[in-house]
């Protein structure tokens, strides 16, 4: 396997890891509903920004 295969498996991995940190940290000071809408919303956005790919 590729070194740069390897490096983006660990990553990913250690962005896995700390997305639960960071959402364990946020529900302490934000609602669960308004974390929920902002995740929509943010991906909306990336979405909008993005070309349509057409199979």
């Amino acid at each position: 396997m590729p070194l740069n295969h390897r490096l983006l498996a660990v990553s990913v991995a250690v962005m896995w890891g700390l997305n639960f940190v960071a959402i364990h940290a946020s529900l302490e000071h934000f609602p669960p509903m308004f974390l929920v809408a902002l995740r929509f919303a943010l991906m909306s956005m990336a979405r909008l920004r993005s070309p349509l790919v057409a199979n």
